[in-house]
């Protein structure tokens, strides 16, 4: 009962946002050189929500988690993971016609499922197999949907338009749909959820450091990797479109620096 009321939210938020979201991406389809972030007052407000639910509930979990789980463990849980990514990767280079990453893909999801044990050994790796990582979204970029407009979803994240629509379909793509019973399939699902939490628990230092405000560098560091993914499957590299705000406000927290050394200098200076 549990699993079906969580399946029928999860079906319902796609249901609501979808629409909401590929209506807003119609404003956005106008010069290339126009900001991929039109919706940045709506994305700023869901992004402090997550942001609240991250610091109260996520948080804490995946730093519970890493604490009492041995490394050793908490490795080959996250192996398992990515191992079953390989399933879902693999149908998308399909779709995408790509078959050195197919082969790849299927070769090292192969390895580690039998040497590996399961998953829980990354063999592949150490046998220098290629990973390439896929998605419903990236196909939909490789036949042409390259550019979309940034959309953070509630409750999940950065993402784009195209992404968030993708989303649904990936989710059919992979294992956990067709597990029985229901319960098994979320409970690796929330398992999942809280290993990609904890491997996001090494990036927060780098984050603290950033010069600018934590939702620009989310959203760049975001839209940035999938650029680059999209460039490896298309050959086609996209234009970052936020190259000029970053050097805007590292401009203006340079002069903001300059200003206030020349205020001191002249307080500091003896009068003659």
């Amino acid at each position: 009962m549990i699993a079906r009321i969580l399946k029928i939210i999860c079906i319902l938020l796609s249901l609501i946002f979808t629409p909401l979201t590929y209506a807003s991406d119609t404003l956005s389809s106008f010069p290339s050189d126009q900001s991929q972030d039109p919706m940045r007052n709506l994305n700023q407000g869901i992004y402090k929500m997550n942001d609240a639910l991250d610091k109260g509930v996520l948080k804490p979990v995946a730093k519970a988690y890493d604490t009492v789980t041995p490394n050793a463990v908490e490795k080959s849980v996250h192996n398992f993971f990515m191992n079953l990514q390989r399933i879902p990767s693999f149908i998308n280079d399909i779709l995408q016609v790509n078959l050195y990453y197919a082969a790849a893909d299927l070769w090292r999801f192969t390895i580690n499922s039998t040497v590996g044990i399961g998953g829980l050994f990354d063999v592949a790796s150490a046998m220098d197999v290629p990973y390439f990582p896929n998605d419903f979204g990236l196909t939909l970029a490789r036949w042409g949907w390259r550019e979309s407009s940034y959309f953070i979803m509630p409750f999940w994240g950065p993402s784009t338009i195209r992404d968030a629509i993708a989303l649904l379909p990936y989710y059919f793509m992979t294992v956990y749909p067709y597990i029985h019973p229901a319960w098994i399939g979320w409970t690796l699902l929330g398992i999942d959820a809280i290993d990609m939490r904890t491997q996001y628990l090494k990036l927060e230092d780098l984050r603290a450091q950033a010069s600018f405000d934590p939702y620009v560098f989310q959203r760049n560091a975001y839209l940035q990797r999938r650029n680059s993914m999209i460039a490896k499957i298309t050959g086609h590299p996209l234009k970052n479109n936020f190259e000029d705000e970053l050097d805007h406000d590292d401009d203006e927290n340079t002069n903001s620096k300059e200003n206030t050394n020349s205020k001191e200098t002249t307080k500091t200076t003896p009068k003659k």
